[in-house]
């Protein structure tokens, strides 16, 4: 329920971006929720798709951006493929690869963990 509340603000948040003429090219939007003792960081990009990270809050903000921009530019290659089935969940039958979770992963493990 937690995660539907979300993406129904993320979806209005997209919705006010798109009435723009000149959207902005992404959107770090910080902490958007709480749960528990876990925060929730938002992230959009310029085709309007929503990256959600739910950390503990301890890792310092420039790197939870450097996350996300990191992450959505493997996003951008991924969907440049020709065999990614397009407005499909990323799964392996879908045409994601293992080496994109993977690389999430040690983008994870980089920017969030601080070690390389």
């Amino acid at each position: 329920m937690f995660l539907v509340t979300v993406l129904d603000c993320s979806s209005c948040l997209t919705y006010f971006f798109s009435i723009f003429s000149s959207p902005p090219d992404c959107s770090f939007l910080r902490v958007v929720d709480r749960f528990n003792a876990l925060l929730v960081s938002a992230f959009i990009t310029p085709g309007g798709t929503v990256f959600l990270l739910l950390h503990n809050g301890r890792t310092v903000e420039d790197n939870v951006r450097a996350f996300f921009v990191e992450v959505s530019d493997l996003y951008a290659k991924h969907v440049m493929n020709p065999f990614a089935v397009l407005g499909a969940p990323m799964t392996l039958t879908n045409g994601c690869s293992p080496a994109f979770d993977v690389a999430v992963r040690n983008i994870a493990q980089r920017t969030l963990y601080g070690s390389s």
